[in-house]
């Protein structure tokens, strides 16, 4: 729970500095962004970790920094399509197998998919664990709810 309560620190730009006659310039960070973005593999410009802004997070990580912003949109917009996805298959599952195995299996699905995020590098992987995790987290809430409701 604690990583969507924190998604918006997960979605903040970190801070670039750029070389600009042998003196980091930090201050003006729309053209630092701008100049990083242009050539990302030039060492002029470079992500600032010392900046205590910088955080290391999804834009750092799945390298967003000069995407175009639909492409973060969709890292939270797969989590939302998996909670309807498992909406529709999941509560199901709970009724006709038992709540107490589809629960089990939530959990363990969740907790396995938070780790394949918190280590993995490629974009792809990331959406597909988003829409994952909606779907486990069907299994945890809905199908959890109504288990610990019956205990």
């Amino acid at each position: 729970m604690f990583f969507f309560n924190a998604f918006a620190f997960l979605e903040v730009v970190p801070q670039i500095r750029c070389l600009v006659n042998g003196v980091w310039v930090e201050d003006d960070q729309e053209k630092n962004l701008a100049e990083y973005c242009a050539d990302p593999e030039n060492p002029v410009c470079e992500i600032d970790y010392e900046a205590k802004e910088t955080l290391k997070n999804l834009i750092a990580q799945l390298n967003f920094i000069c995407a175009p912003g639909w492409k973060l949109g969709l890292v939270g917009s797969l989590f939302l399509v998996g909670i309807v996805v498992g909406c529709s298959f999941v509560t199901k599952m709970g009724d006709k197998y038992g709540r107490r195995p589809v629960y089990g299996a939530g959990l363990f699905i969740n907790g396995s998919i938070i780790i394949i995020l918190l280590v993995q590098y490629n974009v792809y992987i990331a959406y597909m664990c988003m829409f994952m995790l909606g779907v486990s987290i069907t299994a945890r809430y809905y199908v959890g709810y109504t288990y610990n409701l019956e205990y």
